[in-house]
């Protein structure tokens, strides 16, 4: 009898074979994005899949006409797909809603083996921008965003990760200290002009009036009971 792992990793493989014979477009992102970037193992229980949001019922038509459960788990950003045990997420938005899987995201993806299959990876520039924002109480990708960095930061496209990042940049900011501090010899990862831009900008930091962003960085965290129950309410598989 197969493990669940082999089962899992079986399921996973012919999620991207059918993907691939469908031609609809996507990338791999999550864990298996990350490692097929870094080159590292992890243990994962699932799967991230990329795609446009105009093709998210073709996808999901897919594969309830293979025979697995799918289902629009939150109509604005994230899709499911379901065998026996394991499940595939099809993420078509940030889960803040600040970021939209466009055509661009494919431009920069990387081409990796991935459970069999040639695909499209996330690139490092929209996997740090997306895991950024990943500030919630249950759930920190931080820890990612740094080994990213140390792995490839003389590689990454920083001045168009700072263009998307430039109107949050307190957020940009609080992640290059923290990366200081867990790889304080990889300082040089992250270039000179960066940091010193976000220096100067945190020394002339003023009193503000603007609006609350908890929201922006954690769906839950900052949120009444009634409003999380209504957060995490959705359709039953299909």
């Amino acid at each position: 009898m197969k493990s669940a792992r082999n089962k899992r990793e079986a399921f996973f493989g012919d999620v991207l074979r059918l993907l691939c014979e469908s031609g609809i477009p996507f990338m791999v992102g999550g864990s298996h994005g990350f490692m097929a970037l870094t080159k590292t193992i992890r243990p994962t229980k699932d799967m991230d899949i990329l795609c446009m949001p105009k093709d998210v019922p073709r996808a999901l038509a897919l594969f309830r006409k293979a025979g697995y459960g799918t289902e629009l788990t939150h109509k604005e950003w994230l899709a499911k797909i379901y065998d026996a045990d394991s499940y595939v997420d099809i993420i078509f938005r940030s889960s803040n809603r600040m970021n939209e899987v466009k055509r661009d995201f494919f431009d920069r993806a990387h081409k990796a083996l991935v459970f069999g299959s040639r695909v499209q990876v996330m690139s490092p520039e929209d996997m740090i921008v997306s895991k950024l924002y990943i500030l919630s109480r249950d759930c920190f990708h931080g820890h990612d965003v740094y080994k990213i960095i140390r792995a490839l930061g003389n590689r990454i496209d920083w001045a168009m990760i700072w263009s998307r990042l430039k109107k949050d940049w307190q957020v940009l900011y609080a992640h290059v200290l923290l990366f200081d501090f867990v790889f304080p010899k990889d300082r040089r990862k992250i270039p000179a002009w960066l940091r010193d831009e976000l220096t100067e900008r945190a020394s002339k930091l003023p009193g503000t009036n603007a609006e609350f962003r908890g929201n922006i960085v954690s769906l839950v965290d900052y949120k009444t009971p009634k409003q999380i129950a209504a957060l995490y309410a959705h359709p039953k598989k299909k």
